[in-house]
C-alpha cells in the first residue's frame, strides 16, 4: 500500500517531476540543435562550432562528376552542404571540356548553380545549304526558333529554317511582295530594326540613297507584308519607325531625329499624334511604359532621364548635354528593372523598381542598386530571363548578376567579327561572339 504512505507519494511525485523536466529539456535541447543544423551549424573534430552553406549543382548534359578543391562529390544534379569558405568548384565529364568556377560559401547560404553548361572537345557540323557568297543579313526570332538568311543575290528573299526540328528539315524560301521595296542602287541593303514577340512579325530597315524606309515583314504569310512609310504616310528618310508595343504589330511611334519630336501612330489610323519633344532617346515596354532623354527646357546643359507611365511622368536622373543617352528596362520576377547610361558618364546605372521608390518616398532622390562602369559605354542589353545586365564598348565589358549581387568585368582579347558589332547574350548565363572566325563562350 506504498501510495497510501505520503512521503513515498511525494518522492514519486517528485521522480515523476524530474522525470518531465528532464525530457522537456531535452526536446528542447534537441529543437535548438535541429534549429542550429537547419542553419548550418555545426562542430569539428576540433570542438570548432563552424556553419555550412548549401549549393545545388545541376548541368547540361546531367550525370556529369562534381569535384571541390580536388576532392571528389559524386555526379550532378545533387546539392552539397559545406562550411563557410572558398573553394574550386569544377564540373567535367569525358569527351568534354571542364567546367570551373570560384566560389564563396558562407554560413547558412544557399546558392544554385544551375546553368554549367559542358561544351564537347570536339564539335561536329552537318551542312544544310550552301550559298555562293556570304549573306548580308541574317535573322533570329525572339524565340529562338526561327532562322532566316538573306539570300545573297535576291536581297527581297530569305531561306527560312525551323531550329526545333532535328534533323533541320528543308528550308523554306520566302519572298518580299514584289514593289514593296522603294527603287534604289546596289548599294542598297536591309537591316534588323525590331522583332514582334509574336515571332512572326518583324521591322525591317530598307536604307536608300534618299534615306531609310521601314518594312514590316510578315514570315508567316509574307504576302501580308506592308510598306510602314506608305501605309503611315511618312516619307522615306523623315523618321524612324518603332514598335509601340513588341506583342503586337499595329501601333508605332514615329521619331523625327532632325526635331526631336516622338509621335505614335496606327495602321488603322495613320495619323502621327505627338507625344514628346526635345527627345533625344527613348525605349518602351509593353502599351504603357516609356523611358526617354529629354533636354531641360529651363537648362539645356542637362538632359533629363524621364518615364511615362499612363499619365504619369517621374525624373530618374540628368546627364549633362552632349552625350549618347542609353536606356532600356525590363521585368524579372515581379521586379523592374531600368537601365539608364551616358556615353560621357561611361556609366550604366542599374534601377530597380523606381516608380514604386518616387511614389513611396517622394522627397529622396533616387538611388541606383548597382553601377556598371565601361569607359565610353556604347551598348547595354538584358540577358535572356533579364537576370544580368551587359554593359560594353568594343572589347570593354562589365556585367552585372541581379541575382548574385555581383559584378564581372571582361577584356576581349580579339576583335568581334563583322557582321557583329558586339557580344551578344546566348541564354541567361553566357555571352557569345566571333572573332578570326572561331565562336567564344564567356
Amino acid at each position: 500500500m506504498d501510495f497510501l504512505d505520503p512521503n513515498k507519494r511525494k518522492i514519486r511525485s517528485r521522480q515523476i517531476f524530474i522525470g518531465y523536466f528532464l525530457l522537456g529539456t531535452l526536446i528542447i535541447l534537441a529543437t535548438v540543435i535541429l534549429v542550429y543544423l537547419s542553419y548550418g551549424f555545426g562542430i569539428d573534430k576540433n570542438g570548432q562550432v563552424y556553419q555550412n552553406g548549401l549549393i545545388y549543382l545541376s548541368s547540361q548534359p546531367t550525370g556529369s562528376n562534381v569535384s571541390i578543391n580536388g576532392t571528389g562529390y559524386g555526379q550532378t544534379d545533387k546539392s552539397l552542404s559545406l562550411p563557410s569558405g572558398e573553394y574550386l568548384l569544377k564540373i567535367s565529364r569525358s569527351g568534354y571540356h571542364d567546367w570551373k568556377k570560384s566560389i564563396e560559401v558562407d554560413g547558412a547560404s544557399v546558392q544554385h548553380f544551375d546553368y554549367p553548361l559542358l561544351v564537347p572537345n570536339k564539335l561536329t557540323s552537318t551542312p544544310i545549304t550552301k550559298f555562293d557568297s556570304a549573306p548580308k543579313l541574317t535573322l533570329q526570332s525572339p524565340d529562338r526558333r526561327w532562322l532566316l538568311i538573306e539570300d545573297p543575290a535576291i536581297a527581297s528573299n530569305f531561306t527560312e529554317y525551323d531550329l526545333n526540328t532535328k534533323p533541320i528539315k528543308s528550308p523554306a524560301v520566302l519572298s518580299l511582295p514584289t514593289g514593296l521595296l522603294s527603287p534604289g542602287s546596289n548599294n542598297d541593303s536591309l537591316q534588323l530594326a525590331e522583332w514582334s514577340t509574336d515571332n512572326i512579325h518583324v521591322i525591317l530597315k530598307h536604307s536608300t540613297a534618299n534615306g531609310d524606309e521601314y518594312i514590316l515583314f510578315d514570315r508567316k504569310d509574307p504576302v501580308n507584308s506592308i510598306n510602314l512609310n506608305r501605309n503611315l504616310n511618312i516619307p522615306i528618310g523623315q523618321m524612324s519607325i518603332s514598335l509601340w508595343d513588341n506583342s503586337k504589330y499595329n501601333q508605332f511611334y514615329a521619331y523625327d531625329s532632325s526635331s526631336h519630336d516622338l509621335y505614335s501612330t496606327t495602321l488603322s489610323s495613320p495619323n502621327l499624334k505627338l507625344l514628346y519633344n526635345s527627345i533625344l532617346s527613348f525605349k518602351s515596354y509593353a502599351n504603357n511604359i516609356i523611358l526617354f532623354a529629354q533636354t531641360d527646357q529651363s537648362n539645356p546643359s542637362l538632359v533629363n532621364i524621364k518615364v511615362a507611365q499612363g499619365k504619369s511622368i517621374n525624373k530618374i536622373r540628368n546627364f549633362t548635354a552632349g552625350s549618347s543617352y542609353l536606356l532600356d528596362l525590363a521585368q524579372n520576377s515581379g521586379n523592374w528593372f531600368y537601365l539608364v547610361g551616358s556615353t560621357l558618364d561611361s556609366k550604366v546605372y542599374v534601377y530597380e523598381n523606381p516608380i514604386q521608390n518616387l511614389q513611396q518616398n517622394p522627397t529622396q532622390p533616387l538611388a541606383p542598386v548597382n553601377v556598371l562602369k565601361v569607359p565610353g559605354v556604347n551598348y547595354i542589353k538584358f540577358s535572356e530571363d533579364t537576370r544580368n545586365i551587359l554593359a560594353e564598348n568594343g572589347l570593354a565589358i562589365e556585367t552585372y548578376d541581379d541575382f548574385a549581387n555581383k559584378n564581372y568585368t571582361y577584356t576581349l582579347t580579339k576583335n568581334i567579327d563583322n557582321p557583329q558589332s558586339h557580344v551578344s547574350w546566348m541564354d541567361g548565363e553566357r555571352l557569345i561572339y566571333t572573332s578570326d572566325s572561331s565562336i567564344y563562350m564567356i
